[in-house]
């Protein structure tokens, strides 16, 4: 793989917005962007309605969104992290992708899967396999058996969303679990299988 200024790798930041507030994470930010920084700064575009295990500001928090179009202004990467601090139904999901677009202009390009979020895809057991997964609900004492089971019956699933309104954002599903190290050849494989099963053409699990 080939990267900018024939570099060798590439080192950057997903941000999750876990108790993110402008107070806490604002001067990390300046720090970044002084040492010529330019991550990605995760979002919750609607502000939750229920407790959550690690609140933070939303997109519908003025100063909030305000300090976070100078982000994007400034270069850095703006990111989907879920709608919200908790579990959210297929409709406010689809809300929330929505809002996205409308506020910065473009869908979102990269995401990850927030804690145990309902709705989040390749996710506890379903990222595994064969005796992988086996091994981790042992492991996990079955608590996240039930995550992304399947598509037809998911009543939470929105991947055909995503990929419709932009597909490279399979690319970037923070919960898909490789198998061995040779990550260039094996991101490939395993993008490949995940939007064959996010598009709904053929249901297989995110592994290789």
């Amino acid at each position: 793989m080939l990267w900018p200024g024939d570099r060798r790798f590439v080192f950057t930041i997903f941000d999750d917005t876990d108790y993110a507030t402008l107070d806490n994470v604002g001067e990390v930010y300046r720090f970044l962007a002084d040492l010529g920084f330019r991550t990605t700064k995760s979002v919750w575009p609607l502000r939750g309605t229920q407790p959550g295990n690690c609140p933070g500001q939303t997109c519908e928090d003025p100063d909030h969104l305000n300090w976070l179009l100078k982000l994007r202004d400034q270069g850095f990467e703006i990111g989907y992290h879920m709608s919200t601090w908790h579990t959210s139904e297929r409709e406010r999901t689809i809300a929330a992708l929505a809002l996205f677009e409308k506020l910065f202009g473009q869908p979102p390009s990269s995401m990850a899967n927030h804690s145990n979020c309902g709705e989040n895809i390749y996710w506890g057991a379903a990222r595994l396999s064969g005796f992988a997964q086996i091994a981790y609900n042992l492991a996990t004492h079955f608590r996240f058996a039930s995550r992304f089971r399947d598509i037809s019956k998911e009543t939470r699933f929105f991947g055909e969303i995503s990929a419709r309104r932009r597909s490279d954002i399979v690319a970037t599903l923070c919960s898909i679990t490789l198998t061995r190290w040779r990550s260039v050849r094996s991101c490939h494989i395993t993008i490949r299988r995940a939007r064959m099963s996010i598009t709904g053409s053929h249901h297989r699990k995110g592994t290789t």
